[in-house]
């Protein structure tokens, strides 16, 4: 397998950057710090772009309550809070505009 050079720092920025999802259903018992399928969309890079991709479902952790459908905040594999519409909406703006900052010099 060729790793390519840009792979490992990807995955570093992306888990690192708050990102969001939606809550597909548990892997296993729905208890605080239980595992929980999301899904998300990571960060690509399309060689001269930082972009977000396609929707990825994920096994990550989640020390609250949370249930199929809920939308979440995630750093790394945590969920850290559920998303209100608005909270959600601020979050994902942001990041667009953070993207579209970095391209724009």
């Amino acid at each position: 397998m060729i790793v390519r050079v840009v792979d490992e720092p990807l995955h570093i920025v992306d888990r690192c950057s708050i990102s969001w999802g939606e809550v597909v259903g548990p892997a296993d018992q729905p208890l605080p710090g239980a595992r929980w399928m999301v899904r998300r969309t990571p960060l690509r890079w399309t060689g001269s772009r930082l972009t977000r991709g396609e929707p990825v479902v994920e096994l990550v952790s989640s020390p609250i309550g949370i249930e199929p459908g809920d939308v979440v905040a995630m750093h790394w594999d945590w969920i850290c809070e559920r998303l209100s519409p608005r909270q959600l909406g601020w979050l994902r703006a942001t990041t667009l505009s953070q993207l579209a900052d970095l391209h724009a010099g």
